[in-house]
């Protein structure tokens, strides 16, 4: 028995922006009728898509000079051979989705890694956030090891790997890197937490 869809679901998106195929809508169009988190989901989703394009569609389209273009070309590495690579190779396989941001409290490299990286598997918990479908065997294996490592050093070292091979793929492209600023009046200084929350009881006094 399947276990019911949640909002997180990668595929209410591409349901929400029209990108299922014929043969997938059914599946989809029956759990939106027995959830209404979903229904709420999709929802938001072409909400912030129309916002999006609306927004996008008033800005003027940056262009780059023929110039320009050439010297970023010439800059640019060819990609070596690969066996991964290969679009035409089984299990491996991509699509572009947008994202608009990550966090991680405790600073575990693993996971951004199964969530965002792994290829899709709802029984295991892997990919949940995978919306662009990036699949790697090597790089599932590579965090399959980690995930059940105990030494840390050795953990470390095979989520750096695992890092490694993931983007050497560019299986997302980074658009914005969040810096947060924080401002007291003199006197009071305040502590930045990784999570990214504001909270009164880490204003101190400066002694």
């Amino acid at each position: 028995m399947k276990s019911p869809m949640t909002p997180d679901d990668p595929r209410l998106t591409a349901y929400a922006l029209g990108e299922l195929s014929p043969s997938e809508r059914p599946e989809i169009e029956a759990a939106l009728r027995d959830s209404a988190e979903c229904r709420a989901a999709v929802s938001e989703i072409r909400q912030v898509a129309e916002s999006l394009q609306v927004g996008l569609g008033a800005e003027p389209c940056p262009q780059l000079s023929p110039e320009r273009k050439e010297s970023v070309l010439r800059a640019v590495p060819a990609p070596e051979p690969s066996a991964h690579r290969s679009p035409s190779t089984p299990g491996w396989w991509m699509l572009w989705g947008p994202r608009l941001g990550w966090g991680v409290a405790g600073g575990e490299g693993t996971n951004p890694l199964r969530a965002q990286l792994a290829t899709w598997n709802p029984e295991r918990g892997l990919g949940t956030a995978n919306r662009g479908r990036y699949s790697n065997p090597a790089f599932d294996a590579l965090l399959d090891k980690a995930m059940v490592t105990m030494d840390t050093g050795a953990r470390d070292a095979l989520v750096k790997q695992a890092t490694q091979l993931a983007m050497d793929d560019v299986p997302v492209i980074m658009l914005h890197l969040q810096k947060n600023i924080w401002a007291t009046r003199k006197g009071l200084t305040y502590r930045a937490r990784v999570d990214e929350e504001t909270r009164a009881t880490d204003v101190m006094e400066v002694k």
